[in-house]
């Protein structure tokens, strides 16, 4: 399960007259993610929110509510927006399942199982990426709870997953944050071990392979995220690589960047 990003405290800030304010609402949450269909941010509150917990909730960022939830399921943790606004993915720390809801219809729709291994028991969605331009496909990182590997990247349609996926060794360096950059490309991120390997995949009609890696390329357990615009890769604390490159290499850092 990912770490808590917002526990106990939402905090949406607006600038105004060069004045920061804070609005705060009393949400135990998981991960967030905003839709541009609706101008809402969606949540997923775990149990330990209490009546609302075991859900996803819709929050209004200009009148600062928590509008409605809709239950989902036993922990939900780590989250993912389709680009088109349509689908959120969601997966569970108790249980060894993804579900999809949709935000335009408000329903809590499919939940499919991510699978297991003969050994360690059954796998759990550590992260989830949406394909572009296909909000029925998505990537998912999983690892499993009896220890702390990770058992591949592989791609589920619809719920089913495609043959290959990225699990050919165990314990392995496979990449545990996931990005879809296009339909066929994702890039992965090592943060479970010294390794730190920032992985290219690329994605067929089979599944996943990963087709390059580098290690070391940026020294932190702490990274949760990236994203990517153009060519440039973004991680948490500030640092930028470039991936137009093979290997990417690291061209700067953001000073004072935390989180």
């Amino acid at each position: 399960m990912r770490k808590l990003l917002i526990l106990n405290v939402l905090m949406i800030t607006q600038m105004n007259f060069a004045q920061m304010q804070i609005h705060t609402l009393n949400v135990v949450t998981n991960e967030l993610v905003y839709s541009t269909n609706t101008d809402r941010i969606y949540a997923s509150i775990p149990s330990a929110n209490g009546t609302n917990g075991n859900s996803i909730g819709k929050i209004n960022p200009t009148t600062y509510a928590l509008e409605n939830t809709v239950f989902v399921g036993s922990e939900p943790s780590v989250m993912s927006i389709s680009d088109n606004g349509q689908y959120i993915y969601t997966g569970f720390s108790a249980t060894s399942t993804v579900r999809r809801f949709n935000v335009v219809t408000g329903v809590a729709e499919i939940q499919f199982p991510l699978g297991s291994d003969s050994f360690s028991g059954p796998f759990f969605a550590y992260d989830i990426s949406v394909m572009p331009g296909n909000a029925g496909t998505i990537a998912v990182s999983r690892n499993v709870q009896s220890s702390s590997g990770f058992y591949g990247t592989a791609i589920y349609d619809n719920g089913v997953v495609r043959p290959v996926n990225t699990n050919t060794t165990y314990p392995n360096d496979d990449p545990y944050v996931i990005r879809f950059v296009d339909a066929t490309t994702l890039y992965g991120f090592n943060n479970h071990s010294t390794g730190f390997d920032f992985t290219k995949m690329l994605v067929t009609a089979n599944g996943v392979n990963e087709v390059s890696s580098i290690g070391s390329i940026v020294y932190n357990f702490n990274i949760e995220n990236f994203v990517y615009n153009g060519n440039h890769v973004y991680f948490d604390f500030g640092t930028v690589v470039d991936k137009s490159f093979e290997p990417p290499f690291v061209i700067g850092q953001f000073s004072g960047a935390n989180g």
